[in-house]
Formats: C-alpha cells, sequence, structure tokens
C-alpha cells in the first residue's frame, strides 16, 4: 500500500526470557544488527537470516462465547480438531527472519 512504512517482521529468540509481561523496545530493525532491550535490562542481538521455505502468518476469526474469558478462549485455540473447519486470514508471506541471541 502507497505511503504504507510498516513492515512485518518475523523473530526467534534464543535464550531465556524475561518474566512473561515484561516490556521491550526493538531498536535498529534497519541496520544489520538489531537490537531487543527487555525493562529488566535484558538485551539481545538480532541477526537477519533466511528461513527454510516460507514462512506464512495467519490470524483465525472465531467467536467468543459470551462466558469465556480471553484467556480461557485462547486456550481452546490451542487444541485443533481433525476436519474442524477454521476460517483464516493470511496475513503476511516471509522468507527472512531475525534471530536474537542474548548479548
Amino acid at each position: 500500500m502507497a505511503g504504507n512504512d510498516s513492515t512485518d517482521v518475523i523473530i526467534e529468540i534464543v535464550g531465556p526470557l524475561p518474566p512473561s509481561g515484561s516490556r521491550m523496545v526493538f531498536k535498529g530493525l534497519s541496520t544489520p544488527e538489531p537490537l531487543l532491550e527487555f525493562e529488566d535490562g535484558t538485551t539481545f542481538v538480532g541477526e537477519f537470516q533466511e528461513v527454510v521455505g516460507t514462512m506464512m502468518v495467519f490470524s483465525e476469526e472465531r467467536e467468543i462465547s459470551t462466558g469465556d474469558t480471553p484467556a480461557e478462549s485462547a486456550m481452546e485455540d490451542t487444541i485443533i480438531r481433525k476436519g474442524e473447519p477454521r476460517k483464516t486470514t493470511l496475513e503476511c508471506i516471509q522468507d527472512k527472519k531475525i534471530v536474537f541471541k542474548r548479548k
């Protein structure tokens, strides 16, 4: 889309992570070695790599039951029953990713 400055990025993080819910900041995504910094000071250095094959990212539309909390609904999504139809949307196709390793 013309005028759109956003880019989809696939990331892989290698190594132990700070606690769930920690805030993080990406720096230098347009450089050869981008950084991923967490609020506790943990820093990961990234490297662009080609993926084997093609990575495709999908989103799924589904109805949330009136009694479900978002967390319960997310847990239900981890169970995929054979032959169960799902409506999905292709969000992006990538042939590169950034692999972040602890500094």
